[in-house]
């Protein structure tokens, strides 16, 4: 059993395989040795960072509606209205027409390739607007964004104590249930 927080990183590990499970919502452990990370995680190497467009991870599937937990479009639309790129993508857990279609005036590309697909996408964006979600905040984290949108309501809720990043913009917003 570890008992110390930090003995994760400080012990020696085997090399073999390993399965990360859970929700990892002690972030500052990761900000804090994102070195010793990433050099315990073999990622598929980002060809390129596409600086010129900006990426949205879209969370909109039964599972967070049926909890209410869909961000609402207006969050989105707000950081894309003040940021400057040429073309919006969107990364989205199922193709929900209606939703994405409060996107239209940008005339995204939108992307629904499975997990892995979805994932190695958004890491490949130097602008990333993030879901509250897991997924796409480690999409994030091994990223080389230079800017990262979070959820405020998220990362700041007592359970996820997930932390925003260190180049990150934490934006305060309302879920979708709330109008």
């Amino acid at each position: 059993m570890i008992t110390d927080e930090y003995d994760i990183f400080d012990r020696a590990w085997s090399p073999d395989h390993y399965v990360f499970d859970g929700y990892f919502q002690r972030s500052r452990w990761y900000h804090e040795r994102r070195d010793q990370v990433l050099r315990a995680v073999e990622l598929e190497p980002i060809r390129e960072v596409n600086r010129k467009d900006i990426v949205v991870n879209l969370r909109i599937g039964e599972d967070y509606r049926s909890l209410n937990w869909t961000i609402h479009p207006s969050w989105y639309l707000g950081i894309l209205a003040q940021e400057n790129f040429e073309r919006l993508h969107i990364v989205a857990d199922v193709r929900d027409e209606i939703y994405i279609d409060h996107f239209r005036s940008y005339d995204p590309v939108v992307v629904t390739s499975g997990p892995k697909g979805d994932w190695e996408y958004l890491r490949s964006f130097d602008k990333i607007l993030t879901a509250n979600s897991t997924f796409s905040w480690w999409a994030a984290y091994f990223s080389r964004a230079s800017r990262i949108y979070t959820f405020k309501r998220w990362v700041t809720h007592p359970i996820p104590k997930l932390h925003s990043f260190p180049n990150g913009v934490e934006v305060d917003g309302k879920f979708f249930h709330e109008g």
